[in-house]
């Protein structure tokens, strides 16, 4: 992990492709309060929005906009999303070329209990339920996506 200060050095450009530019209130409150804790901490960022019926060929155009700038990062947000600035700037100081942060599927009823035993390929040694870990990982649907400073050239990453 990079130290908080980092965060001073890098050129963020979030970016949300929305379809029919349609984003949620949640999503609204959430990068507003990003946008705050950017300044605050002195992280040098742009939002850029854009707005495609093909979500795919949204992303693709906020590529070119974010390889014709001299931005450090590329970072995903999706429109529909509740998360918190302290997991944007973790992700950030993860010094990483790709990381990602989870968020639960919308339409999967996840049990109360958890998962019966035998259902994860690999055991984990302290259970928890599904509900509680998937609480906490709610804030987060975001991955980023860093020009990496050991090639030469800055690519996007194809998922």
């Amino acid at each position: 992990m990079l130290p908080v200060s980092a965060l001073k050095s890098m050129r963020v450009m979030f970016a949300t492709p929305c379809y029919i530019s349609a984003v949620s209130m949640n999503y609204v409150a959430s990068i507003f309060s990003l946008s705050l804790d950017c300044a605050h901490v002195g992280l040098p960022c742009i939002l850029h929005l854009h707005s495609e019926s093909l979500i795919t060929r949204g992303r693709n155009k906020m590529v070119i906009k974010f390889l014709s700038e001299n931005f450090t990062h590329l970072f995903w947000i999706d429109s529909d999303i509740v998360f918190s600035s302290q997991s944007v700037f973790r992700l950030l100081l993860a010094d990483r070329d790709v990381a990602a942060g989870v968020y639960p599927m919308k339409n999967f009823k996840w049990p109360a209990e958890g998962l019966p035993a035998g259902n994860s390929k690999t055991p984990m040694a302290n259970t928890r339920s599904i509900r509680s870990i998937t609480e906490r990982a709610a804030s987060v649907d975001m991955s980023i996506a860093r020009a990496s400073s050991r090639s030469p050239k800055r690519r996007p990453v194809s998922w």
